[in-house]
């Protein structure tokens, strides 16, 4: 599909040019759509060997490193997300999501205020609140903050999940009704046949693109042009 004719074209590219940031990055999200999440780590692991000090990077490879379930390597890239850029409300808002991924609900608790108030706007900020308050167990709580975050962004499938989650542990248990007893027939009755009776953060914008050479910058650039035509639909 389209997806891999623009993983091919970055395939050309990182071959021609080995210190491209631009073209690790964009690789490893197109390596993401493909669910070879693996293969993305080692991407994101290049680019952020690249520019180390890039906290949307660390966070893109948080994210993959979620889904994964490998919680404790995610919750060290977002703790070292927040100390790169402690002022970026979404930084706060990821990190609370490991922490209750891990359990650690007070923590998450914590990280997800903090996020909100950096940026009360914040839709994930919101949801990260909702999901420290289910972890714990406050149902009516989270359900307040998912329906905040559903309000700030109507089209936010993680909250609308959890929200549906959560209406499904919301409703009574349903009682099973009684079976009546089996009564025998009288002995001289005609016995007739019964018939039988008819449940997919936060994103920095990608870097600019380094000076490289024309056949890397070609392919790179018609990657981009790929995705970015929304025709990318496999």
């Amino acid at each position: 599909g389209q997806w891999a004719n623009a993983l091919a074209d970055l395939d050309a590219a990182t071959k021609l040019d080995q210190k491209n940031l631009s073209t690790w990055t964009l690789r490893a999200r197109v390596l993401v759509q493909l669910d070879r999440n693996q293969d993305a780590v080692t991407d994101f692991s290049r680019a952020i060997m690249l520019n180390p000090r890039d906290a949307g990077l660390r966070g893109e490879r948080a994210a993959v490193l979620e889904k994964m379930e490998r919680h404790q390597e995610a919750l060290q890239d977002r703790d070292t997300a927040v100390q790169l850029a402690p002022d970026l409300p979404p930084a706060w808002a990821a990190r609370s999501e490991s922490w209750a991924a891990l359990g650690l609900t007070e923590k998450a608790t914590a990280d997800a205020g903090e996020a909100i108030r950096l940026n009360p706007a914040l839709p994930e900020a919101w949801f990260a609140q909702g999901n420290a308050k289910f972890a714990c167990g406050d149902l009516a709580g989270a359900t307040e903050d998912l329906k905040h975050a559903l309000a700030l962004r109507e089209d936010y499938p993680d909250a609308q999940r959890l929200l549906a989650a959560i209406d499904e542990k919301m409703k009574p248990p349903v009682e099973a009704k009684a079976t009546p007893p089996l009564i025998a027939p009288p002995a001289l009755a005609i016995v007739g046949k019964i018939a039988a009776p008819p449940l997919p953060g936060f994103l920095i914008g990608a870097p600019r693109l380094a000076e490289t050479s024309t056949q890397a910058d070609e392919h790179n650039q018609r990657a981009r042009r790929l995705i970015a035509s929304g025709r990318l639909q496999d």
